[in-house]
């Protein structure tokens, strides 16, 4: 599935209108592809739906896996960032 990172930075916008003036890199299109493919594929992952024992662990390594994934793919951001980002796209996945 293709997603248009345009359309996505507008909502982002939207939905974050107080920002710094100090902004990361936009998204590019293979970061925002990876991230809706991983997301659609995980459900559970994209839901934050992690129970258990080792629920809260297991969630903090797919998080710095897939953090891992997409700096490979693009401009490199932390965890924290990544879970930013992708907030406004968790509604889309629950």
């Amino acid at each position: 599935m293709h997603f248009n990172v345009t359309i996505f930075n507008k909502v982002h916008s939207l939905c974050f209108p107080y920002r710094s003036k100090r902004r990361a890199q936009k998204l590019t299109n293979r970061q925002m592809n990876y991230l809706v493919d991983y997301m659609m594929g995980h459900s559970e992952f994209a839901a934050g739906r992690f129970l258990g024992v080792t629920g809260k662990s297991n969630l903090t390594n797919q998080w710095t896996r897939l953090a891992d994934e997409l700096n490979s793919l693009g401009p490199a951001r932390t965890v924290d960032k990544w879970i930013k980002v992708t907030f406004p796209l968790s509604f889309c996945f629950v």
